[in-house]
């Protein structure tokens, strides 16, 4: 489902359900820059956004759901409903998604010194979402999911 609206000055909202599968997030990251784009923000807060959604719904289909899933004619099941709010001075960001969720605030947030001295090969996205997003509100198991809300200001 996607929901914009065609007035310029009007706040787009887009929403859609992606599948569980690595080859959807070319999509996921296309749309933040757009919507990124469409509501006046810098290039270097655009692709920041970028990395914070890809890196969101990365750890969504590799932690949450535990990997690729089969598609499924239930909306809900094995996909990620990704929204996309452009208001005033901010995007939202909201990612929900049916998994197993977890304990977002007992993630350690990696150090990128350690994380380069000990050549690390993954491991940073908690700290590219801490880093980059103004604000992230996380809540497992609600009655719509696991819901992740990112902010970014202009």
């Amino acid at each position: 489902m996607v929901d914009t609206r065609n007035q310029e000055s009007d706040p787009a909202k887009i929403s859609y359900h992606v599948p569980c599968q690595l080859k959807y997030l070319a999509l996921i990251r296309q749309t933040a820059l757009e919507i990124c784009q469409r509501a006046g923000f810098s290039q270097s807060d655009a692709h920041q956004v970028e990395m914070v959604v890809d890196e969101a719904c990365t750890n969504v289909m590799e932690h949450s759901y535990g990997g690729e899933c089969e598609t499924s004619e239930d909306h809900d099941q094995n996909t990620i409903r990704v929204t996309f709010l452009e208001q005033d001075n901010s995007i939202e960001i909201e990612i929900i998604d049916q998994g197993t969720g977890f304990d977002y605030h007992f993630q350690p947030v990696q150090n990128p010194d350690s994380y380069l001295a000990n050549q690390n090969e993954r491991g940073l996205g908690m700290f590219i979402i801490e880093t980059f997003a103004d604000a992230v509100y996380y809540e497992q198991g609600t009655d719509r999911g696991n819901v992740l809300r990112l902010t970014k200001r202009r």
